[in-house]
């Protein structure tokens, strides 16, 4: 009686122990906007699958699906690259050597409903340069010329939508 009770106690055991390892294999990342507030939760579930949850400004969260821009990736980083390049011309400052990641959440008719702007890490006198330029600004502008230039990148589960790209600077 006893060996049984021992046995089914070390079953139990590690079956917990095996379930609490495949939940703790599920990795998770939390990035950040500017004003380091999280903007979306990554989990990694597979090597092959991942799940983004977006956290708009007001906390509220959404599952999310990604699209694409209508004209191509490198259309959209040319429009961010103009603007930024006319108003840095304006104001006499160069390139920075730097990569910016915005972040934009689209509602399910693929109109953009939040556009944030992704956290870097840079040095003092890059970051004045920055403030002077008001890159945050010229980057929302821009990307708020393409509402209606959006398309699903496949079959959507969820009702938000969730674009991430980088612009180098």
């Amino acid at each position: 009686m006893i060996s049984k009770l021992k046995y089914l106690l070390t079953v139990t055991y590690c079956m917990l122990f095996l379930v609490g390892n495949a939940q703790n294999n599920k990795k998770k990342n939390v990035v950040y906007d500017l004003d380091s507030i999280p903007v979306f939760i990554l989990t990694n579930t597979t090597k092959d699958l991942s799940i983004i949850e977006y956290i708009e400004i007001s906390g509220e969260k959404h599952f999310v699906d990604e699209v694409n821009f209508k004209y191509g990736k490198d259309s959209l980083e040319t429009l961010i690259e103009k603007a930024i390049f006319n108003q840095s011309i304006h104001i006499g400052l160069d390139n920075f050597g730097i990569s910016i990641f915005y972040y934009i959440l689209l509602d399910v008719n693929l109109q953009i409903k939040e556009i944030r702007i992704g956290r870097i890490g840079i040095n003092r006198e890059t970051k004045e340069k920055l403030k002077r330029l008001d890159y945050a600004e010229i980057i929302h502008d821009a990307l708020i010329q393409t509402n209606g230039s959006w398309v699903k990148k496949n079959k959507c589960l969820n009702k938000w939508r969730f674009y991430m790209g980088r612009i180098k600077i």
